[in-house]
């Protein structure tokens, strides 16, 4: 690989929670009123990497058919917090997306502000993450397609029994965008020769993963990803949905500050012709399977 590979990873282990899974705010000794300016803040990181397929080792696969291959590429996301009060934090997530090309490349993608911390609790649940929205026209993406507010949640549902090694964990990511020119487009997706009718307007999506804890540091985990979609052309009772991916891996939680879920990715229930004439179970192929990770932490 690459030096910028191995360097970027580096960089998403050692840097600050964007919102690690499982992650809780961090409670101070003293009242908030008693509090200092640096004391009410924090900061993490969540890094998603999208890596090698199955068949060459090279381009990412992204979709079910294996004809359409992007760069193998990683997305960061770096979380700022300042505590409002003993449960809630205002929070802000600047968010940067990197290409492994051969002339690497990166972009500024957006910034989302919002709030966070615990959500909603009962007994062995908890949804813990965010209320936020993108802001105006910051970032490549959000200027492009003129975006004014992405309304939507970045957040965990977890189910976690005492007293057993069995665990449910939820990537619950429903948004809808508003826009000044709903059909605005970065010339890329025009270059693609895509209709600009297809940007979307709002996602419903969901990641719910099975997890086993082996001991205190390593765990099996496996789980889907759930998404539909309505594009701006379409209305509100027309909602895509989109390719379902299987992942299954190992998790390593080194500490509060270095999480990690390296993982295999198929589209084995999706079939490899586009539109509606899907093969109800299209099996393990070596070109629409690949391999990923997520890293995630609190600094502090």
């Amino acid at each position: 690989m690459k030096l910028t590979f191995w360097l970027s990873l580096l960089l998403g282990a050692t840097l600050s929670n964007a919102f690690a899974q499982e992650t809780k705010p961090a409670t101070a000794s003293k009242p908030l009123s008693e509090q200092t300016f640096r004391e009410r803040l924090g900061a993490g990181y969540f890094f998603f990497f999208d890596g090698p397929n199955l068949e060459d080792g090279r381009d990412l696969v992204t979709n079910r058919t294996g004809l359409t291959k992007n760069p193998i590429n990683s997305y960061y996301i770096f979380q700022f917090k300042y505590k409002l009060t003993e449960k809630y934090f205002l929070d802000f997530q600047p968010g940067v997306q990197h290409w492994y090309t051969r002339v690497p490349r990166a972009r500024f993608d957006r910034i989302r502000m919002g709030i966070s911390g615990v959500l909603w609790k009962s007994g062995d649940w908890s949804l813990n993450g965010a209320a936020n929205t993108d802001l105006p026209y910051t970032g490549y993406t959000a200027s492009e397609r003129t975006l004014v507010l992405s309304p939507g949640l970045f957040a965990g549902l977890s189910y976690r029994p005492t007293q057993s090694r069995w665990s449910l964990y939820v990537l619950v990511m429903p948004r809808v965008w508003f826009y000044q020119d709903r059909y605005a487009v970065e010339p890329e997706w025009l270059a693609g020769n895509r209709d600009p009718g297809e940007k979307f307007e709002s996602i419903m999506q969901f990641t719910p993963t099975v997890n086993y804890a082996i001991n205190d540091t390593w765990g099996l985990r496996s789980g889907l990803g759930l998404d539909f979609r309505k594009w701006v052309k379409d209305d509100w009772s027309t909602w895509r949905r989109w390719d379902t991916p299987l992942t299954a891996g190992v998790t390593y939680a080194h500490s509060t500050a270095f999480n990690v879920y390296a993982y295999f990715q198929s589209f084995p229930f999706d079939g490899r012709r586009p539109g509606l004439n899907r093969e109800p179970f299209n099996g393990f192929r070596s070109d629409t399977s690949s391999f990923g990770m997520w890293l995630s932490g609190t600094v502090f």
